[in-house]
């Protein structure tokens, strides 16, 4: 972090307003929903952002550590805000933030405000830099949206969104056919294969190799099918018990840990209010 530090003045002052017949325009709006903060110096931040057109990307806002600055209360942590950057050769820099959706009430209790932390954490850490995921920006969008009108339901809206990020990335399993025979699970129990994370029907498990293997019943299966193939918004309609949270936080961290082997900060917030 010194190093970067270090080299940001220079890098303002020798590319600021860069423009021309050989140089390409360095500046663009965009819009983005503030995923994390990191302090920079005495008045600055690193503010990451998941824009809903170019990403995830960190940028520099100069100054709004400052008790004056009027953009901090624009680019705090799960805001949607409209951007203004600028790209210098190795930095993106914060010109100006308009928060479009602050989604104050999910903020007003740390049972939704850490669910949705979670969300954002999880993305954050899934998910690379100066990669287009537009449909990852439209799902944590409703999942905000909808965890902000109906913040009582946080639990569900987390562990379901947490399923869905993982189909979009390609890092869960088809919870409808087997992975050794492709043939569509039939409707009983299906095996895990803990290692690999995939699923098999009960045939290919007689005839496969003798390896520890764990049940999944088939109301488990049709609830992880359901909650990686439908919007979120269909969840609320489900009659939810609190085994089916417990099988959607079970089988969501088996995943998202395969894949992702420190765990996340906000685990503990979730331990201690939701």
């Amino acid at each position: 972090m010194p190093d970067r530090a270090r080299g940001v003045g220079a890098c303002e002052s020798r590319y600021s307003g860069t423009s021309g017949p050989h140089l390409p325009n360095r500046r663009f709006t965009t819009t983005g929903i503030v995923l994390r903060q990191n302090g920079l110096g005495e008045n600055d931040r690193w503010i990451t952002v998941l824009t809903a057109d170019r990403g995830k990307l960190t940028c520099i806002a100069k100054g709004v550590r400052s008790v004056k600055s009027r953009r901090n209360p624009h680019v705090e942590p799960l805001n949607r805000v409209k951007l203004e950057l600028w790209k210098s050769v190795h930095h993106h820099y914060l010109t100006a933030a308009t928060a479009e959706e602050r989604f104050n009430e999910l903020k007003k209790e740390m049972t939704s405000l850490s669910s949705a932390a979670f969300m954002a954490e999880a993305t954050d850490r899934l998910i690379e830099e100066d990669q287009n995921h537009p449909e990852l920006f439209a799902l944590l969008s409703e999942g905000l949206e909808l965890m902000n009108f109906y913040p009582e339901k946080h639990a569900l809206l987390r562990e379901g969104y947490l399923v869905k990020l993982l189909k979009l990335l390609g890092l869960l399993p088809s919870f409808r056919t087997c992975s050794r025979c492709q043939g569509k699970l039939p409707a009983q129990t299906a095996y895990l294969d803990p290692v690999q994370n995939t699923l098999q029907c009960e045939p290919c498990v007689r005839e496969g190799p003798e390896i520890a293997l764990e049940p999944i019943s088939l109301d488990q299966l049709k609830l992880l099918a359901f909650m990686s193939d439908y919007p979120l918004s269909e969840s609320l309609k489900l009659k939810i018990h609190p085994e089916h949270l417990e099988t959607l936080a079970a089988y969501g961290r088996r995943f998202l840990y395969h894949h992702h082997s420190k765990r996340l900060h906000s685990e503990t917030a979730l331990l201690t209010y939701a």
